[in-house]
């Protein structure tokens, strides 16, 4: 199946990757933990909290891959 979404992806041009699914926990916690423990101007603080907002979705299934574009 991944090798058929890689296909389809190509097929239009555009460039993937395929990552862990635990890079997102991993990405959410290195956000979080900028935001508490770096001194941000108001600028910054804007940027990170409209920007980098990272929710992992809560699913009744086991998730093991991304597929990120």
């Amino acid at each position: 199946m991944i090798e058929l979404l890689k296909k389809e992806i190509a097929s239009y041009g555009d460039r993937y990757r395929i990552v862990s699914i635990k890079c997102l926990n991993d990405l959410k916690r290195e956000i979080n933990n900028f935001i508490k423990n770096e001194d941000l101007n108001n600028f910054q603080k804007y940027i990170v909290n409209s920007l980098y907002k990272l929710e992992v979705p809560d699913v009744d299934f086991l998730v093991k891959i991304l597929i990120c574009k």
